[in-house]
């Protein structure tokens, strides 16, 4: 979800850029659909209650997890793959993961090998004692990205435990971005009382204003229109995973590059959000 970082609706769940007092329904609704990247590690030694993973005033419900196969197994006659997944940098620490099969005829076949990379998206779910992670989606992975997935899970960290966008909102930061290559432009007047905070608000809402899509002009408004509909009510039939371009190109009958451009220009507007990856959304 890099691109989507300091986007109004993408990130780690910072969108709506509110208030800095309490978490708003809109923002939260968008933290609760989210995957918020954690490792193995990390998630063992946090207690997450009502299913939600707690950063900083966020509870995230759904997360995006890499780690290494430690063991696979059928149970419940092979309606569940159960995986063991350990931390490559900390073998004690291990999760379950849990793959609920379908037996319909467009299934995928579930591949699972055992001390492999893995990536799997999925929900919290607490059962008694143990805590395991529902599976939403999985892919292969290796140790390089493994190597800049902490990274990014520990940068998402740290962007909620200290606030960086209250801070940001309130100009806190901004003298401190002086002279990063994307810190504000110097004040016309510096010496200006409370021109600061003024100066850099006004940046911070032109930046944001720059990362959000513009409307797509390649069909009328009424195309648009019925690609956000259609999209509505295919999300109700797919879930959480949400619906590709390429799906709803084809129910409306238009080229798959412009349903996305529609689809993305529905995240800038706040009526949509991708899921699992770039080429999945749904509708809040």
């Amino acid at each position: 979800m890099w691109n989507q970082s300091f986007n109004e609706n993408g990130g780690w769940g910072e969108a709506s850029f509110a208030t800095n007092q309490h978490v708003d329904s809109s923002t939260q609704r968008i933290a609760e659909k989210l995957p918020f990247p954690v490792t193995v590690v990390q998630l063992t030694q946090t207690n997450c209650p009502d299913d939600k993973f707690p950063v900083g005033k966020y509870g995230f419900s759904q997360l995006r997890i890499m780690a290494q196969v430690e063991s696979t197994q059928e149970v419940e006659q092979g309606a569940t793959i159960r995986i063991t997944l350990v931390d490559p940098d900390n073998s004690n620490a291990r999760i379950t993961a849990n793959i609920l099969r379908t037996f319909t005829p467009d299934e995928e076949p579930v591949s699972i090998v055992e001390e492999t990379f893995i990536q799997v998206i999925g929900k919290i779910r607490n059962s008694g004692d143990e805590m395991a992670v529902l599976v939403l989606k999985h892919r292969e992975a290796d140790a390089k990205e493994y190597e800049c997935f902490k990274l990014e899970a520990e940068i998402a960290r740290l962007f909620h435990d200290q606030e960086v966008a209250d801070q940001l909102r309130a100009g806190a930061l901004m003298q401190q971005l002086r002279g990063c290559a994307a810190g504000p432009m110097q004040e016309t007047d510096p010496a200006a009382p409370g021109r600061g905070a003024a100066v850099a608000q006004r940046q911070t809402a032109q930046t944001l204003g720059e990362l959000k899509k513009p409307a797509p002009t390649a069909g009328p408004p009424s195309e648009r229109d019925k690609v956000l509909k259609t999209l509505k009510q295919e999300c109700k039939i797919q879930g959480d995973v949400g619906c590709t371009p390429e799906h709803i190109a084809r129910i409306v009958g238009i080229e798959p590059k412009l349903a996305k451009e529609y689809m993305e220009y529905f995240v800038g507007e706040g009526e949509c959000f991708a899921t699992t990856d770039e080429n999945h959304f749904a509708i809040f």
